[in-house]
């Protein structure tokens, strides 16, 4: 895992890393919710403070995704 962001509500937590994998999980009973697969691996994550967009950056760009679970 290279990143770790709780979404600003703080009942979801979203990881991601070299393996492509971003996992939004639940915090509240632990629970994987989904999982989206990057075309790279992602070095970091960050919420928009609505909690509305979901930025990911990678190491050659950086993607805005309307954040909808």
């Amino acid at each position: 895992v290279m990143s770790v962001v709780f979404h600003p509500t703080g009942d979801q937590l979203v990881t991601a890393g070299w393996d492509k994998a971003i996992r939004i999980w639940c915090v509240t009973t632990d629970k994987c919710l989904k999982i989206l697969y990057a075309n790279q691996g992602v070095l970091s994550l960050s919420f928009h403070s609505s909690g509305a967009f979901l930025a990911i950056g990678y190491e050659s760009a950086i993607v805005k995704f309307s954040y909808h679970l």
